[in-house]
C-alpha cells in the first residue's frame, strides 16, 4: 500500500487524531515529514503563552504566529526582548504578527510606560476576528478605544484588578454601548467617572447609549466606586437577552431586594441564572428576591457568596421558594453561604434530581445517615436524587466517637453518585480544633475503612481531599487510579 493511502496520511484523520496528543506528541508529530508538518503545526501552536521572562518560544513562535488563535501576553518588567516581535510591521521578515486571534488574555503590569500599551493597541488592531478579551492588572484608554474601533467581532469581554480612571471609564461605556459584547465581567473593577457610569445605565441624548445592550452574562463580582447594586441592577435592566446575572457589594449598604424583584418578571424575564453577594442580603431580602422569580419553575443556576445575615440555619421559608425549581435547577453555589447548613445541604442533594453540580460549606455524617443506631443501622437513610450530579463540592465530617460503620454508610450513600467526576471534601475554613481532633471528626479514605465502596465511581476524575486528615497513602493512590479509569491525582496527592 502507497504510503499516502494510509488512514494516518488523511488530513482528516489526522486532525482528529491531533485533538488527542499533548505538546510534546505533536511537536514529534510535526517533524515526521513536510506532509505532517502541515497539519499538525495548527494544533500545537493554536494556543501560546509569551512573557518577557521566558525568551525560549520567541523564535519558534515567530515562524508560526499566524497560526495562534489564543494568545496569554504577560508583561512584567521592560520589554525589549518582545518589542521588535509586538511592533512588528506586515512588511518586516524579522519580527513576527498576530493576525489570526480569536482570543486574547492581557496582562500587562508596567503602569509608568506607554510603549506596552502602544503594542498591545497595535496587536488588536491587527485582530478584527478578536471575540474574546481578558484584561487583568492595569489598563489603558488609548488600548480600549483601539478594542472599541478594531473588534467588530468581540464578544466576551473581562476585566479584572483595574482601577479605571475618568477616560478609561467613558471608554469602556463606549465599548459596552457598541451593542455586540454577549458577557460582560468585571471583577474588583473601580469605575471613577459617575457621570459616565450612569450614561450606560440610564441611557442619554446619544442614540448610542438608549439603545438596548446584546449581553446575556453580566457579572460584578467585586466592582466597586460608583458602580452600587443599584446601578448594577439598572444596568441589568438594559439587557432584555440577559440571562446569568451576579451582583455584588462589599459595602454594609441594604441590599435593593424590591427593586431587584420588580425588574425580575418584568426587564429581566429572561435571567435563569442568579448569584448575589452583599454584606447586608438577609432571608427576607432573599425571600424578596426569589418571589421576584415567580411560582413556575426558572432558576437553573443559583449561588450566594459572602454571608446571609440572619439565623443559623436555612430558613423553611427561602427552602419552600428554591423547591420550585427543583425540575429544572442544575447548579447551586452555597460554598460561601455560612446559614446554608448541613441538613440543608442533605436536603438539596435529596429534593433536586437535576443537579448537576452543589457546592456548599460542609455535610455532616448525622444529616447524610438520619442518625442510625445499631438496631436500625439503615432504614433511616434519605436517598438521594440527583443521580445525574458531576461535582460535588462539600467537606464531609462528623466522625469523631462514632462506629467505623458511619463511615462505610456515607462511602455507600456517596457511590450512588455513578456519575460523579469531581470530588473536594476538603475543609474550606481553618478550623481551631487540633490536628488529632480533625483527623477523627474526618471522612476516613483508607481500604481498611471501606474505600473500595467508590468502585462504582467509574466516571471519577478528581478527589480532592487532605492526605492527613482522609489517611489515605500510596496505597489508596494506586487503588483510585486502578479503580477509576480516568482518574488524575492533584499534584499535592502525589507529594504526599
Amino acid at each position: 500500500m502507497h504510503p499516502s493511502a494510509h488512514p494516518l496520511w488523511q488530513p482528516e484523520i489526522q486532525s482528529e487524531v491531533a485533538q488527542y496528543l499533548d505538546n510534546a506528541s505533536l511537536a514529534a508529530a510535526s517533524a515526521v515529514c513536510r506532509d505532517w508538518n502541515v497539519v499538525f503545526p495548527c494544533f500545537l501552536y493554536k494556543n501560546a503563552d509569551l512573557d518577557n521572562k521566558t525568551t525560549n518560544n520567541h523564535i519558534s513562535l515567530s515562524n508560526h504566529a499566524k497560526l495562534v488563535r489564543n494568545l496569554n501576553l504577560y508583561l512584567y518588567e521592560k520589554m525589549p526582548e518582545l518589542s521588535p516581535y509586538l511592533f512588528a510591521d506586515h512588511d518586516k521578515t524579522n519580527g513576527f504578527v498576530f493576525d489570526q486571534l480569536t482570543s486574547l488574555n492581557l496582562k500587562l503590569t508596567e503602569e509608568d510606560s506607554s510603549e506596552p500599551w502602544s503594542a498591545a493597541s497595535l496587536l488588536v488592531r491587527r485582530n478584527s476576528k478578536l471575540e474574546n478579551l481578558q484584561v487583568s492588572d492595569s489598563l489603558s484608554a488609548t488600548f480600549l478605544r483601539a478594542v472599541s474601533e478594531s473588534c467588530p467581532c468581540l464578544k466576551k469581554l473581562s476585566l479584572r484588578n483595574l482601577a479605571l480612571d475618568r477616560e478609561a471609564t467613558e471608554a469602556l461605556v463606549d465599548l459596552c454601548s457598541a451593542n455586540t459584547l454577549v458577557s460582560l465581567i468585571l471583577d474588583y473593577v473601580t469605575c471613577s467617572n459617575r457621570q459616565a457610569v450612569h450614561a450606560v445605565i440610564q441611557g442619554s441624548d446619544s442614540p448610542e447609549l438608549t439603545q438596548s445592550l446584546k449581553l446575556q452574562v453580566l457579572k460584578f463580582t467585586g466592582s466597586y466606586g460608583v458602580v452600587t447594586l443599584a446601578n448594577q441592577i439598572a444596568w441589568a435592566q438594559r439587557c432584555p437577552q440577559l440571562k446569568t446575572l451576579e451582583l455584588y457589594c462589599r459595602l454594609r449598604r441594604p441590599f435593593p431586594a424590591k427593586l431587584l424583584c420588580e425588574a425580575l418578571p418584568t426587564t429581566l424575564c429572561e435571567v435563569n441564572q442568579l448569584r448575589l453577594s452583599s454584606v447586608r442580603l438577609t432571608p427576607d431580602d432573599l425571600a424578596v428576591v426569589l418571589e421576584g422569580f415567580g411560582p413556575g419553575p426558572r432558576i437553573k443556576y443559583f449561588g450566594l457568596g459572602r454571608n446571609l445575615t440572619g439565623p443559623v440555619s436555612w430558613p423553611p421559608t427561602l427552602w419552600s421558594l428554591l423547591e420550585r425549581h427543583k425540575s429544572v435547577l442544575t447548579h447551586l453555589d452555597m460554598k460561601r453561604c455560612p446559614t446554608f447548613s448541613s441538613d440543608a445541604v442533605q436536603l438539596s442533594l435529596a429534593t433536586f434530581p437535576r443537579l448537576v453540580r452543589l457546592q456548599a460549606g460542609y455535610l455532616i455524617a448525622q444529616d447524610i445517615l438520619g442518625n442510625p443506631n445499631e438496631e436500625d443501622e439503615v432504614t433511616r437513610i434519605v436517598p438521594w436524587v440527583c443521580k445525574g450530579l458531576r461535582h460535588l463540592d462539600v467537606h464531609i465530617h462528623g466522625f469523631d466517637n462514632k462506629p467505623a460503620l458511619w463511615n462505610v454508610l456515607v462511602l455507600k450513600q456517596l457511590s450512588t453518585l455513578e456519575v460523579l467526576e469531581t470530588l473536594d471534601i476538603r475543609m474550606f475554613e481553618y478550623s481551631w480544633h487540633d490536628e488529632e481532633y480533625r483527623r477523627n471528626n474526618s471522612l476516613d479514605l483508607r481500604l481498611e475503612a471501606g474505600l473500595r465502596v467508590l468502585a462504582s465511581l467509574t466516571r471519577m476524575k478528581r478527589l480532592d481531599f487532605v492526605p492527613e486528615l482522609q489517611r489515605a497513602g500510596t496505597e489508596e493512590l494506586e487503588w483510585m487510579e486502578d479503580a477509576w479509569p480516568e482518574f488524575v491525582p492533584s499534584d499535592e496527592m502525589c507529594t504526599e
